[in-house]
């Protein structure tokens, strides 16, 4: 995977576009989850949210290896 190609994650059940390659999901101190969370990737969705993704939940729909 890499920056520009189009993936689908089956976790969410969303189309996007990888846009970054690390994201750092801060988490809430106030709330019962208070890890951080690193992904693997920066993708924004086609519900125009950007959010993480691991390797495992995304597969390439277009784009070049």
């Amino acid at each position: 995977m890499k920056v520009g190609d189009l993936v689908h994650d089956h976790a969410l059940g969303m189309n996007g576009i990888v846009i970054d390659d690390m994201w750092v999901e801060e988490r809430d101190s106030r709330k019962k989850c208070q890890r951080t969370i690193v992904w693997e990737w920066c993708v924004l969705f086609d519900d125009g949210k950007i959010a993480g993704a691991d390797s495992r939940d995304i597969r390439m729909i277009s784009g070049t290896r």
